[in-house]
Formats: C-alpha cells, structure tokens, sequence
C-alpha cells in the first residue's frame, strides 16, 4: 500500500476526467475533504494518454 502522507490514510490528490453529472460534483466534494482536485474532459485526457510512451 502507498504511504499518502495523510494521517486518515486517504489520498492528498486525485484527477477526474469527464464533465458529466459526477465530473461536475466530484471537485467540490473532495476539495471540502482536502483533497487537491484536477478536472479533465475526456477528450484532453485522450491526447494526454496518446503522448505517453507504448508498453512493449
């Protein structure tokens, strides 16, 4: 398990991609919960995975 540097043990961070109903609520939910939120639409967040390097 990975150390999130939080005493509860819960994420410090997170990424949410889409913008539909649970796109638009989940940031203000878990920034109410200290957790430090990036938002992407699923379109951006497909040119994003395209650039990352092939798994052989």
């Amino acid at each position: 398990m990975v150390d999130s540097g939080r005493l509860d043990g819960q994420p410090r961070s997170a990424v949410a991609v889409g913008a539909g109903i649970v796109g638009r609520s989940t940031p203000g939910f878990l920034r109410e919960r200290g957790v430090q939120l990036t938002a992407v639409t699923a379109r951006r967040a497909e040119r994003l995975l395209r650039k990352l390097p092939q798994a052989a």
